[in-house]
């Protein structure tokens, strides 16, 4: 590769973040809920056809942990599953503009929903209808009562509206803090209990974290 195709591929890299950069600030500066991201790169107002599952997540880095989950929940629903990344999140510091061109720009497999909605029933009110792909630690969050203050029944209410809008959960298994983490044992109330649908643990199992993905970054193994 010579100099002149190093810099046309630079010039288009520049462009492409220029572009995402425009569509995320859009979304920081409130004029839309969510915008889509193709994996070839295009920003559109929702793909077609639209999702059966989202998996939300952080995605730093995203991981082959992710994109199996995805192709696993994809076989279980029997149709596309995309992926959300929220730039803000319930129990995480927010994720400022530039952070979030390096997450977009990563190689996706699928459609990438970026939103500003920190709990799962935002999140259903942006894309209704969705099944949400999670592992069971995430689970365990969304059925505790903290992260909904302005609820009076805390999660049986926010849990109570996101089954008026369609939306369910598909749980996959994870270890946690030593303990396995399913849908059957993080103490989701009887009245919900359809809505959190476990994945047999023998078709995936989460036991791989984006943290230590950061980790062996910063400290390859020697050669």
């Amino acid at each position: 590769m010579d100099e002149r195709e190093d810099s046309d591929l630079d010039a288009r890299a520049d462009q492409r973040r220029a572009h995402s950069r425009r569509h995320i600030t859009g979304l920081l500066l409130g004029e839309t809920g969510v915008v889509w991201r193709s994996p070839r790169g295009d920003w559109n107002a929702q793909p077609a056809p639209a999702p059966r599952g989202v998996l939300s997540g952080s995605f730093n880095p995203l991981h082959y942990g992710h994109v199996e989950l995805r192709l696993i929940a994809q076989s279980i629903l029997q149709g596309a599953v995309a992926y959300e990344l929220p730039l803000v999140n319930a129990d995480k510091p927010p994720v400022d503009l530039e952070e979030a061109v390096i997450r977009v720009e990563q190689k996706f497999d699928a459609p990438l929903a970026v939103t500003t909605a920190p709990v799962f029933l935002q999140k259903a009110q942006l894309m209704p209808g969705v099944t949400f792909v999670v592992g069971a630690d995430t689970a365990a969050r969304i059925i505790d009562p903290r992260f909904y203050p302005d609820h009076p029944r805390g999660a049986a209410t926010a849990l109570s509206e996101l089954r008026n809008l369609g939306c369910r959960f598909l749980v996959a298994a994870r270890q946690h803090a030593g303990s396995l983490l399913t849908a059957e044992n993080i103490g989701v109330p009887a009245e919900s209990a359809d809505l959190f649908e476990p994945i047999p643990e023998d078709a995936f199992r989460v036991d791989v974290s984006s943290s230590r993905f950061r980790e062996q970054s910063r400290n390859p193994p020697p050669e």
